[in-house]
């Protein structure tokens, strides 16, 4: 009795499938739409209100607003006037007219220059009070097409957003992200570790490993060529 010719073309697992099986393959979705190279241009940008992240501050505090397309020099040029202000004298007693607080705050790409805008001010006031906080915001993009038949497109994007308070007045040092203001002494301290570090890693000005090795001279024979002659 001979035996059925094998079936060619069909793995064992085929043939452990159920009749009603295709090998269809599964549906795949479709790639994300990019808004910039699909006709679509940002017409509205606007982020959702959030709640100060820093509760407690009195009235007045100035609140600088870092946007992606915000020049440093324009933002810091009025900060720095409401900062330092004018000092008055006042029964004999000089005062600061200037601000007591200012805090800098930006999300997504302003981030980078929020943080920039912080660190000058606390190069040019000196013995700031540093409380940073960090979180994330929902920004609402409307985007429109450009072809006939106008139709927008809203998205909702969550990014990265920081907070910095810079205080003239002593803030909780056992609050999350607080950092003390330089002193000069520190700073003097860092200079001179830096110059220790850098003479450490100074070749000595002294003979060379081979200096200890008598004097010789060479000995002409002609043609270029040259010996040493014998200790």
């Amino acid at each position: 009795m001979k035996r059925p010719a094998p079936l060619r073309g069909l793995s064992p697992l085929s043939l452990m499938l159920p009749l009603n099986h295709t090998d269809t393959p599964p549906v795949i979705p479709p790639p994300a739409l990019k808004l910039g190279q699909e006709g679509f241009k940002k017409v509205c940008r606007s982020e959702e209100d959030s709640p100060c992240p820093f509760p407690g501050l009195p009235s007045g505090v100035l609140e600088m607003r870092v946007k992606e397309g915000s020049k440093i020099r324009n933002l810091m040029g009025f900060a720095m006037a409401r900062m330092q202000g004018e000092k008055g004298v006042n029964g004999g007693a000089v005062s600061d007219g200037g601000l007591r607080q200012v805090v800098f705050s930006g999300s997504g790409r302003a981030v980078t220059k929020t943080i920039t805008c912080a660190e000058i001010m606390k190069r040019k006031v000196g013995s700031l009070h540093q409380l940073t906080k960090l979180r994330y915001k929902v920004v609402k993009e409307v985007w429109e097409s450009s072809e006939e038949g106008t139709s927008e497109m809203t998205v909702h994007r969550t990014v990265p957003s920081i907070s910095i308070l810079l205080s003239k007045d002593p803030l909780d040092p056992k609050e999350p992200g607080y950092q003390p203001p330089e002193t000069l002494s520190a700073l003097w301290e860092e200079r001179e570790g830096v110059d220790t570090s850098q003479s450490v890693c100074k070749r000595p000005l002294g003979p060379m490993p081979y200096s200890s090795f008598p004097p010789c001279k060479r000995v002409c024979l002609g043609e270029g060529a040259s010996v040493l002659p014998p200790h």
